[in-house]
C-alpha cells in the first residue's frame, strides 16, 4: 500500500470551544458538549447539561452538526468521537475541540477518525499533556504529529472493514441500553408505581442511611499524603484511577503502616461504596471481597451504609441512576472540572425500603447483570477486533 506523510496540521483544522459559565445552564436548549461526554469512539449524552443559544448570537460558530469529530483537550485527552443526531441541538463547550478536515479531495474524513481513534496516535496525545492534578493538551502540539496516510481508495476500503465491526459494536451496545431501561422498569414498579399504600417510600437524606462513624467520609485532604510518603510496598491507596475502570487490580501506590494508621479513619472495606469527586466525578465502585488493605486519596468519598436500613448494592442502584447523577451535576463546583464534596453526598435523598424487598428487588438485578457481564464480554472482544484493525493504520508509527 502507498502512503505519503503528513503533519496533522497539513490535514486538519481544530476549533476550540466556548467557555460557558455554570449561570448560564438552563433546563433545556442545546446540549453543552463537555469534556466528559466525549468517550473513546463516540459522544455521550449521559448527564445532560443545557445552554440557550440566541439567534444571529456570535455563539452559533460553536453549534454542532450531526458527524462532527470532536476531541477532548482535558483530562482524558485525546479521546476521539463522532456527535450523531440524538445528541441535537448540541453546542461546543471549552476544552472541547472540533476538527475539520483541509484536504477533502485526499483525505476521508471516516479515515482520520478512525487514525485519531488509535492507541498509538492517543498515547502520543496523552504524552504531549502538561500538568498535574489533570493533564491539558494544546492543539497547536497535536497538530505537529506525523503520520502516514495511504490514497484515497484505500483509506475508504480501510474504512469500510472498521464500520462493518462497529455495526455489530453497536448493536451490543443497544442491548446494554435496554437492559439498563428494563432495569429502570422493574425499579419503577417496584419502589414507585406500586399499589402498596401500607409502604411509606418517602425520600430521606443519605446521612440516615449510614453508619453512624465515617459513614460517609472523603478522602484526607491533599496535603495529608505527600510524594514522600509512597513506599515500594504497604497499605494501598486508592483513587480515581480505580473507581472510573472500575476495577482494583490497577494501581500502584502504597503507604507505610504508620501512615495507614494516621489515616484509619479513610480506610476501605468491603461493602463500602467508592465515588469519584473530580472532573470524571459521581462514578461509584462497590469495595468486593479480598482487595489489599488500604485508604482512599483526596478525590475519592467513601460511603459505609447501615445494612439494616440500606443494602450496599441497592444504595449503589440509587446513585447509578440518571437522576441521583443529574443531582450530582447541578450541585458540582469548580470551573473546567465539575468537584463533589460530602456536604452533597449527605444531602441527597434516598428510598429506604423495607431490607426483604431490596433484597427482592436485587435479585432480578442479580439475573440482569449475568446477561450484562455476557454481552460485555461480547463486547471487548469486538473492540479487540477494532484495535487490531486501527493499528494497522499506525504500523510505522513512533
Amino acid at each position: 500500500m502507498i502512503t505519503k506523510k503528513y503533519f496533522l496540521e497539513d490535514l486538519i483544522d481544530f476549533q476550540n470551544g466556548y467557555s460557558f459559565k455554570s449561570n448560564d445552564y438552563k433546563n433545556d436548549g442545546f446540549l453543552l458538549i463537555r469534556i466528559t461526554n466525549v468517550k473513546q469512539g463516540y459522544i455521550s449524552n449521559k448527564n445532560p447539561i443545557y445552554v440557550s443559544i440566541p439567534e444571529n448570537s456570535n455563539l452559533s460558530n460553536f453549534i454542532l452538526n450531526d458527524g462532527d469529530i470532536l476531541m477532548s483537550l482535558t483530562g482524558n485527552v485525546g479521546r476521539v468521537g463522532v456527535i450523531s443526531n440524538k445528541c441535537l441541538p448540541a453546542v461546543l463547550n471549552q476544552r472541547v475541540a472540533r476538527i475539520s478536515i483541509k484536504k477533502k479531495n485526499e483525505i476521508d474524513k471516516d479515515y482520520i477518525f478512525c487514525l485519531l481513534n488509535t492507541k498509538k496516535i492517543r498515547k502520543k496525545i496523552e504524552r504531549l499533556g502538561k500538568g498535574v492534578a489533570q493533564l491539558n493538551v494544546s492543539t497547536k502540539e497535536i497538530k505537529k504529529i506525523e503520520v502516514s496516510i495511504p490514497q484515497l481508495k484505500d483509506q475508504k476500503l480501510i474504512v469500510s472493514k472498521i464500520n462493518n465491526v462497529r455495526k455489530m459494536l453497536s448493536k451490543k451496545r443497544k442491548f446494554i441500553e435496554n437492559l439498563k431501561k428494563l432495569e429502570n422498569n422493574i425499579y419503577k414498579k417496584s419502589f414507585e408505581n406500586f399499589s402498596d399504600n401500607s409502604l411509606d417510600l418517602k425520600k430521606i437524606s443519605l446521612r440516615n442511611c449510614v453508619s453512624e462513624k465515617n459513614g460517609i467520609k472523603a478522602g484526607p485532604f491533599g496535603s495529608s499524603i505527600k510524594k514522600s510518603d509512597y513506599v515500594p510496598k504497604g497499605f494501598r491507596v486508592y483513587g480515581q484511577e480505580q473507581v472510573i475502570a472500575g476495577r482494583f487490580d490497577i494501581g500502584d501506590y502504597y503507604i507505610s503502616k504508620s501512615k495507614y494508621e494516621s489515616l484509619k479513619s479513610c480506610s476501605v472495606k468491603e461493602d463500602d461504596i467508592l465515588i469519584s469527586l473530580v472532573g470524571t466525578f459521581g462514578k461509584i465502585l462497590k469495595v468486593p471481597k479480598g482487595i489489599e488493605k488500604g485508604i482512599i486519596n483526596p478525590r475519592l468519598l467513601k460511603i459505609t451504609t447501615d445494612q439494616n436500613k440500606m443494602l450496599p448494592d441497592f444504595l449503589v442502584f440509587q446513585l447509578r441512576d440518571n437522576r441521583t447523577q443529574n443531582y450530582f451535576s447541578g450541585r458540582s463546583h469548580g470551573g473546567t472540572m465539575g468537584i463533589l464534596n460530602a456536604s452533597i453526598l449527605k444531602e441527597l435523598e434516598v428510598i429506604c425500603p423495607p431490607i426483604e424487598l431490596q433484597n427482592k428487588f436485587l435479585k432480578k438485578i442479580e439475573v440482569i447483570n449475568h446477561c450484562r457481564k455476557k454481552i460485555n464480554q461480547s463486547i471487548n472482544l469486538i473492540e479487540k477486533l477494532i484495535e487490531s484493525f486501527e493499528n494497522n493504520l499506525v504500523q510505522d508509527f513512533r
